[in-house]
């Protein structure tokens, strides 16, 4: 496994994805650490501005640093059998880092100190040059320009003088000296930006305190395949939530040796007891990890694909709805008991949904899609709250459907998802959100200790999403494509402002028509949305009302949460706009779009 003998710890990495990546790492054969250990060796980075990665970057030099952003990726190589080491996935040095080289004149410099920092020596020719620098820059994971902008993360340069440096200090840039670059790219990794900033008085710059252990250090870089263990995929799914030990200090030596199939049988379950499934469609890899998780939870898989009276389940990959190749593969002597429903067709999520669950799940999610036709325009999509299994579905359902999925919400995206069950209390006596397909909004929240500070998150993005003028809808938006658009030749959108998901629509129409359009290039100039009649424009029935919010009580969420808040992550900007439905349409224009279609259809 790619991670035994690493010990783990996070900084920064957002509260809704935490306990999927833990599980992700234990499964690849790391441990888990909440606080930072003498003994952990991978620090998995959100963002380098917290007090953790600059101790670890000044002080340890057995750590290596993982972008958080990584460990999806690694865990699906893995599962994939495909042949790559961690190295590929370290964190780059000036990753995310947007730097602008501006003045550089040598004979205005620091003293280098190049005997007390001998490494510099071989940096010094290409120290105040602009072409070399911005070529370290670019070529380990930053952006390098000569332009100055706002969205600049630091400014390079040897002078307090000149235009860019006025506009930096003005736009709270830091302007450093090109020395950060050279040392960054001898650490391996982007040193603390505070030790290397210019002023009248600067004689010395240093950021790294172990320059001594880096130069004898052999390098804590683990060369192992990204090689599946077919065991670990039913213990992830099984234990899907970390569980803290009672102490951080009772790790055994014995901990670190690869598990035995005695050590599974502990915990498995007799789940798929008395079921047996035929698996068709899967290469032939993911049939034995198949196989394995089945068996492993006493189950029986039919491996002589020969006529089998006593199957229950035929398995096909969720996927399948795109080429369709699966449902043609299934041999006739099924059909009749497939019509009769003494067998089930289903897809891989019924297993892994079912294991995480720890009981057997016949619902939506489990049941493959006949045939979709994915967009050719990716519609941008955010999704908040969501934990569990279906943080790991959702994204897939999204691809399925040809939009892109993206984990950072901002101005640029189209449509934001949020799980309505971590607001179900303000929304269940106003709204029908909740009429939907119960195994769809049905959606776990956080435990106790985290649903707090996942309530902060997710009421931060519905703030932004309001500000930026992004709809915001339930998760019935997404399921409500996919089941329109269900063998059906072009992908169908359903009315955005349907109040059975549409949790806020701007009135300003910027957004939303912008959704249209997409939605009308989908499906040409016959496009048309599933939604009532024209009707005259909404009018305000009380003043001064622009998003249809409910009022809410005076008392603050901030002295209750403060603690939740105040940790090694980005600081949160508490909004107490309270997360409501909200339409286009008031309440009361709904009920005269309905008296007046009632006349209508008279």
């Amino acid at each position: 496994k790619p991670f035994a003998n690493y010990r783990i710890c996070f900084t920064a990495v957002p509260i809704d994805q935490r306990n999927v990546m833990i599980s992700q790492l234990e499964a690849l054969g790391g441990k888990y650490y909440p606080d930072l250990m003498t003994d952990v060796n991978i620090l998995v980075v959100g963002n380098k501005d917290t007090p953790k990665y600059k101790y670890c970057v000044k002080n340890r030099n057995d750590i290596i640093f993982i972008n958080f952003k990584a460990i999806p990726s690694i865990y699906q190589s893995w599962l994939n059998d495909n042949n790559q080491t961690i190295n590929n996935f370290l964190e780059k040095t000036f990753e995310n880092y947007s730097i602008c080289i501006s003045r550089l004149n040598p004979t205005n410099s620091v003293d280098l100190q190049l005997e007390k920092y001998p490494h510099r020596t071989k940096y010094v020719k290409y120290l105040y040059e602009f072409t070399s620098l911005s070529s370290f820059v670019n070529n380990n994971g930053g952006e390098a320009t000569d332009v100055l902008r706002s969205s600049i993360s630091i400014n390079i340069s040897t002078e307090l003088s000149g235009k860019r440096y006025q506009m930096s200090n003005k736009w709270n840039i830091p302007t450093v000296h090109p020395l950060w670059i050279i040392d960054s790219l001898e650490r391996g990794a982007s040193l603390p930006v505070d030790d290397y900033i210019i002023t009248l008085e600067t004689t010395e710059l240093n950021g790294c305190n172990i320059w001594d252990q880096l130069t004898k250090r052999e390098e804590n870089k683990s060369d192992k395949p990204l090689k599946k263990r077919i065991d670990v995929w039913n213990s992830i799914m099984i234990n899907n939530e970390y569980k803290p030990k009672q102490s951080s200090w009772d790790e055994s030596e014995e901990e670190d040796e690869e598990p035995t199939p005695t050590k599974i049988e502990s915990t498995k379950l007799k789940l798929f007891s008395g079921l047996k499934f035929l698996i068709i469609g899967f290469t032939n890899h993911q049939i034995k990890l198949l196989t394995n998780v089945i068996t492993s939870n006493d189950g029986e898989v039919n491996t002589t694909q020969e006529n089998d009276e006593t199957i229950t389940h035929i398995l096909i990959p969720y996927n399948s709805c795109l080429t369709n190749s699966s449902f043609k593969k299934i041999p006739g002597f099924y059909k009749e008991k497939i019509n009769d429903r003494k067998i089930l067709i289903i897809n891989e999520w019924f297993i892994e949904r079912s294991i995480f669950y720890k009981k057997i799940v016949h619902d939506n999610w489990s049941v493959p899609f006949k045939s979709i036709t994915p967009s050719n325009q990716p519609l941008e999509i955010c999704i908040s709250g969501f934990t569990g299994i279906e943080l790991l579905h959702i994204p897939k359902l999204i691809e399925l459907l040809g939009f892109k999925y993206c984990e950072t919400l901002n101005s640029s995206k189209n449509l934001l998802i949020i799980n309505i069950n971590l607001f179900k209390k303000k929304l269940i006596s106003n709204s029908q959100l909740f009429n939907y397909k119960s195994d769809i909004i049905n959606c776990p929240t956080y435990n106790d200790s985290d649903k707090s500070v996942s309530l902060l998150s997710s009421t931060n993005k519905i703030n932004a999403a309001k500000k930026w003028n992004i709809p915001i809808v339930s998760l019935s938006y997404l399921w409500e494509i996919l089941s329109k658009s269900n063998g059906k030749k072009k992908l169908i959108l359903p009315d955005l402002f349907d109040l059975n998901w549409c949790i806020f629509a701007p009135l300003n129409l910027n957004k939303p028509t912008t959704l249209l359009e997409f939605a009308r290039n989908l499906s040409g100039d016959d496009f048309k949305t599933q939604s009532m009649p024209s009707l005259p424009s909404p009018r305000k029935s009380i003043k001064n009302l622009q998003y249809g919010k409910l009022s809410t009580s005076s008392s603050s969420i901030n002295s209750k949460l403060a603690e939740a808040a105040q940790n090694d992550d980005p600081e949160i900007s508490i909004n107490e706009d309270p997360p409501t439905q909200v339409g286009y349409q008031d309440l009361n224009s709904v009920k005269s779009n309905q008296e007046l279609l009632k006349k209508l259809s008279d």
